[in-house]
């Protein structure tokens, strides 16, 4: 059997134009016939191209090394025993070793991995050092201007038109960050894709939702802060110098 690559490195455009062709396979005396053509499907990491690949009978090559055996998940101790026992039987010369899959894409991957959890931390304070900044300028801006939300507050504004003057005043700057980040960001991604073989394409709703939850926390954290101003009588807000 070969995989569609190896279809169409041997000049057949339809796969089933290969079945029953003969071909040579290295280790084998004699010419071959292709019995059936799988999908492809990947042994390395996604940064490599699926090559070629030709899948033989054990019993007319001595090539192989190892076997890939799908086990039932429960008692995997239990397993195990069984494949060993069996394994004794039909190898007793050859020592039993075994991997699991998950054990080898997770060291196939140990650097995604790593720079996942990286991410994930540097997002997390990232987000905190912002909210944090945005904390300490929303407050700063409200003690300065504590006189003006009084004296606006007696010539009849509202608690809600009071946050809506600050959150004019700093989503203009939250969306501007936004507009800068968002394509340094695109740039950043689409080079560190473009190391895969086969990556998803970038679209423009994680950009788009961080833009939006950015946002509204900052207008979370300016009512937060304002409404207490907002609220409290004028007399006392007139009298702060």
């Amino acid at each position: 059997m070969i995989n569609e690559a190896a279809s169409k490195a041997l000049g057949w455009r339809n796969p089933k134009d290969a079945i029953g062709q003969l071909v040579n396979v290295p280790g084998s005396t004699s010419p071959m016939t292709i019995s059936g053509v799988v999908a492809d499907f990947h042994l390395g990491s996604m940064q490599w191209n699926i090559n070629p690949l030709s899948i033989i009978n054990v019993n007319f090559t001595h090539y192989y090394r190892s076997f890939s055996i799908k086990l039932k998940p429960g008692n995997m101790q239990a397993s195990l025993a069984a494949l060993q026992k069996q394994w004794s039987l039909s190898f007793p010369d050859v020592p039993f070793e075994y991997h699991f899959i998950d054990d080898a894409l997770a060291k196939l991957y140990a650097t995604e991995l790593q720079l996942k959890k990286a991410s994930y931390m540097a997002t997390v304070l990232a987000i905190t050092i912002v909210l944090l900044g945005v904390l300490g300028l929303i407050s700063l801006s409200v003690q300065k201007r504590t006189r003006e939300i009084g004296i606006r507050k007696v010539l009849g504004a509202s608690v809600a038109g009071i946050i809506n003057l600050f959150v004019k005043e700093f989503l203009s700057v939250v969306w501007i960050a936004g507009l800068v980040a968002c394509p340094v960001a695109y740039l950043i991604m689409h080079n560190w894709l473009k190391g895969y073989a086969y990556r998803i394409s970038i679209t423009s709703l994680p950009f788009i939702a961080s833009v939006l939850l950015l946002t509204v926390l900052t207008i979370s954290l300016i009512a937060l802060q304002t409404i207490k101003a907002a609220l409290s009588k004028p007399v006392k807000s007139l009298r702060t110098e």
